[in-house]
């Protein structure tokens, strides 16, 4: 882990969950209510952490999680695809989904953004071989992070300064 890593970790378990940033954990609940309202089997039934485990199976049984992680990423939504229990097909295809909310609450998003988040999987899911909606997907996917950009000061002062890695609160 590099230094800029560890100061982000460090900064989010000892600043206040009462500012702008919401816990992963919480995000994850959020998104699995929101996957469970659209259709599909959240492994355990929930979470409680950051990420979650969802079988493709019950809403598109036919569809792989390598198809759908390989869909996704075209569309710049960074999933895995991952084994559920008693799945049928190979680690190299799968049956399930993982994902993790800690690339969003690090931007700054909240509970309140994981139903958007989750109909914009299911939208591209639905209708997986849809280019010009993935294409739109993507647009959509793009504005909304635009609005929760990573923090670049903090990666440029880590690089450029390393010595003085740890920037202070102002």
């Amino acid at each position: 882990m590099n230094k800029l890593q560890t100061y982000l970790k460090l900064k989010n378990h000892t600043t206040s969950r009462t500012n702008a940033q919401a816990r992963p954990e919480d995000c994850g609940c959020r998104g699995c209510r929101a996957f469970v309202d659209l259709g599909y089997h959240v492994i355990s039934g929930g979470t409680d952490n950051h990420l979650m485990l969802i079988d493709l199976r019950t809403k598109f049984p036919e569809i792989t999680g390598r198809k759908v992680e390989d869909t996704l990423v075209k569309a710049d939504i960074t999933v895995n695809k991952n084994m559920v229990p008693f799945d049928s097909r190979s680690p190299f295809q799968t049956s399930g989904l993982r994902i993790g909310t800690p690339a969003i609450t690090t931007r700054g998003m909240k509970e309140e953004h994981m139903p958007v988040i989750a109909g914009l999987i299911d939208q591209l899911i639905s209708d997986i071989e849809n280019e010009e909606l993935n294409q739109k997907i993507k647009k959509q996917v793009n504005e909304m992070m635009g609005e929760f950009r990573l923090n670049y000061y903090l990666m440029c002062q880590t690089e450029s300064n390393p010595e003085n890695s740890y920037p202070q609160n102002s």
